[in-house]
């Protein structure tokens, strides 16, 4: 069908002149536009009719037709169409009898879900062509309400068309009936160019910016227009080279609709989020191109997809009698399971004296913190030399130092050396004041905590240089954030000797270090090794050697927001202090970090408590996940997590439809966008591998920490998530 050289008679009415009836049009096919997915596409050129032709005589015609709907038909398990099913389904129309159904269709609530799996071929052919026409209905009305940026960020609407391509039968009266006979669709401008997916291939990179920028800002359009999409993907924008620059058309408006005149703005706003148009476009994007070395300026591109229904999931949260069905959140790298000692600990012995109520002795941490600091850091992390209170820095929270270190240390356009999947903020602490780029570090089948791991570091390193980018900084976060494992000496060893060889700065983030527990499947894993605790001799000049640790992950207060920076670099202190106005702590945090760090008795038990209980959660949920057949990364004996395929159950399928894509790995990133959209509708938030750099779709960040009816409450939603998303 719609095959090259093919000559249609269509109906074509002009919306731009209103009480006009259809006008017959003939056009003929010059190429089918594939792939199919709600519509069939061709470029066309127009033979006789009143239409104005383009330059050219190029125009775009979608066929709403269900024969070739081929995404649809793949999404509801409907068979390829044949001439036997379409036989089928005239023999229903004829005689009438579709009437009811399309009726119980359109007003019966759970009519699809109740009786879809018993319908014949013709009530399939049926219900696609209602759904078709559903879209086309959407399609029409967005460009109607557009109509001003036809042209400039959308193409031009031509026509409506319409075909028939056979008589209706003599008894058939009923409209509704008729309908099913008709063939479909718009006739559009053709635009020129290439998929906002492709910008990589055919545009330079000096323009990715504001090629992105753009198509951000044609789906605030929408969003200023009252208008939700729900298919927004980079594949809907074509990219169209004018000249020195570029405009940008948003494509396929089928799975649009308006806001509802009854519809309040928290209902709308919540719809909005679930959707999040332009973060998704936006974080696909800025996946795809990190990929090439190149990272995404502006908030949108800094922040993930799900910036906004996390303020809602914090204000919405799930209690088990006030307010049973609010959201869980598995997501953010909390440790909740030692609260009670703490807060006990803290209403039991915290003093606020007058002195705490200044500004102390500075903004990089009073001399009594810095002491206590020097003191736990020397009996918990083995360093080879004694840290002193002079080589310590401290900070509001680990983030902080991190940042503190970028901007200390890189300039604007140099390199940081990080291996996938990472924690998601890193591209933010050294991308915001510092402007470094992230040079993400692929391991393919290598395990990334091996030696064969550092050889990888090297070329991600040798590539970048080739291309341009000053390579600073190499980045390790020990133990890891997301796979809970840690490194073991002999390969901290290597990277000292990359960085010396190469004349980089290691910094390691440790914030995990006293998180390290038993895993009775893995006793082999290694323990955690602080950088601290080797002899640098002869591996790598001391002062390339800095590391953070902080107290938001070892002592479940992420709230309290203390963290530290170690370094023996005298340069390197005294620039991060001379910065350390923007970074310092409170003094009211300062006080309770150095009353917890200060009380040895406690800290031991504390400690050793916290680590036998992310050892039984750790438990829980592996065996929980095992039983429902979801695979994870195994060995982990360290953090607050767990690294899962939550699209394993769904990965045949899944991978299948990507690979009918022109760019399978965009489309399965868009895949994993709504699998968080659809984990969000059941009130469950869990991290996307995407926001961790990650190469593989599919893979979430599951955190454990919590006590266990809200743990197993979040476990059980996300996996009714996981089948309804299968099922859909």
């Amino acid at each position: 069908m719609y095959l090259p050289g093919e000559i249609l008679d269509l109906d074509a009415d002009d919306l731009r002149i209103k009480y006009q009836r259809p006008k017959p049009i003939q056009v003929k096919i010059k190429r089918q536009q594939r792939p199919w997915t709600l519509s069939c596409g061709a470029v066309v050129e127009i033979i006789s009719g009143p239409l104005d032709k383009a330059e050219g005589n190029e125009h775009f015609l979608k066929m709403f037709d269900r024969r070739g709907a081929e995404q649809l038909r793949e999404e509801w398990g409907v068979d390829a169409w044949s001439d036997d099913i379409e036989k089928a389904f005239m023999n229903s129309v004829e005689p009438g009898v579709m009437v009811l159904f399309l009726r119980k269709l359109n007003t019966v609530p759970n009519f699809v879900d109740d009786t879809g799996e018993d319908w014949d071929d013709a009530e399939n052919e049926a219900f696609l062509h209602n759904e078709l026409r559903k879209c086309l209905d959407a399609e029409v009305a967005t460009y109607t309400r557009l109509r001003n940026y036809q042209g400039i960020c959308i193409p031009r609407l031509l026509a409506v068309v319409n075909t028939n391509d056979q008589p209706f039968p003599k008894f058939t009266l009923n409209l509704v009936d008729a309908r099913l006979y008709h063939k479909r669709g718009i006739l559009l401008e053709y635009v020129h160019g290439f998929t906002l997916t492709d910008v990589a291939q055919h545009a330079p990179k000096s323009s990715w910016q504001g090629i992105v920028n753009k198509a951000v800002e044609t789906v605030q359009i929408l969003d200023d227009h009252n208008i939700l999409n729900k298919d927004v993907r980079p594949d809907n924008f074509m990219v169209v080279p004018k000249n020195d620059t570029y405009q940008i058309f948003m494509i396929d408006f089928g799975q649009c609709r308006f806001r509802d005149a009854n519809e309040s703005d928290d209902e709308w706003g919540r719809a909005k989020w679930r959707e999040d148009e332009e973060g998704a476009v936006a974080r696909v994007m800025q996946q795809n191109l990190r990929l090439l070395g190149f990272e995404l300026e502006g908030e949108l591109f800094a922040s993930p997809a799900y910036r906004q229904s996390l303020l809602d999931i914090l204000s919405d949260s799930w209690h088990p009698e006030t307010n049973s069905s609010g959201y869980i959140s598995l997501g953010v790298a909390e440790n909740t399971l030692m609260h009670e000692e703490l807060m006990q600990r803290m209403s039991e012995n915290f003093t606020i004296n007058s002195h705490s109520l200044t500004c102390g002795d500075g903004f990089s941490g009073s001399h009594r913190l810095r002491d206590v600091l020097a003191r736990f850091i020397n009996r918990n992390f083995n360093p080879h030399e004694a840290v002193t209170k002079n080589q310590l820095i401290v900070t509001s929270g680990v983030g902080q130092a991190i940042e503190l270190s970028g901007f200390s240390l890189c300039d604007k356009g140099d390199g940081v050396l990080l291996g996938r999947p990472h924690y998601g903020n890193f591209p933010i602490d050294f991308g915001y004041r510092a402007e470094a780029k992230i040079v993400g570090v692929s391991f393919g089948d290598v395990d990334p905590f091996s030696l064969e791991a550092v050889v990888l570091y090297e070329k991600a390193l040798i590539d970048a240089q080739e291309h341009g980018i000053r390579i600073k900084v190499l980045l390790l976060c020990n133990p890891h954030n997301p796979l809970g494992r840690c490194y073991t000496s002999k390969v901290l060893q290597a990277y000292m000797k990359l960085c010396q060889k190469h004349s980089l700065h290691l910094l390691s983030d440790e914030i995990y270090a006293l998180s390290v527990w038993e895993n009775e499947k893995a006793p082999d894993a290694p323990e955690f090794t602080s950088v601290l605790s080797i002899n640098t001799n002869e591996l790598i000049n001391v002062n390339l050697v800095h590391v953070m640790w902080g107290m938001s992950k070892d002592f479940g207060a992420n709230g309290i927001r203390i963290g530290c920076l170690i370094t023996r670099n005298e340069a390197f202190m005294r620039a991060c202090v001379a910065n350390s106005e923007f970074s310092g702590p409170s003094s009211l945090s300062d006080l309770a970090a150095m009353s917890i760090l200060s009380d040895d008795k406690f800290l031991e038990t504390f400690i050793k408590t916290n680590r036998l209980r992310l050892a039984e959660n750790y438990k829980i949920v592996t065996e929980f996940l095992a039983n429902h057949n979801i695979p994870y990364k195994e060995g982990s004996n360290s953090g607050l997590f767990v690294w899962a395929d939550l699209f394993a159950p769904n990965r045949t399928l899944i991978d299948n439809s990507a690979l009918k894509q022109e760019d399978a790995g965009a489309a399965l990133r868009t895949v994993e966008a709504k699998m968080t959209e659809a984990l969000l509708k059941e009130k469950i938030f869990v991290a996307s591998g995407g926001d961790f750099g990650t190469d593989v779709s599919g893979w979430y960040r599951i955190v454990f920490a919590h006590e266990k009816t809200y743990l197993l409450e979040g476990l059980e939603r996300m996996v009714r998530a996981v089948e309804k998303f299968g099922r859909d």
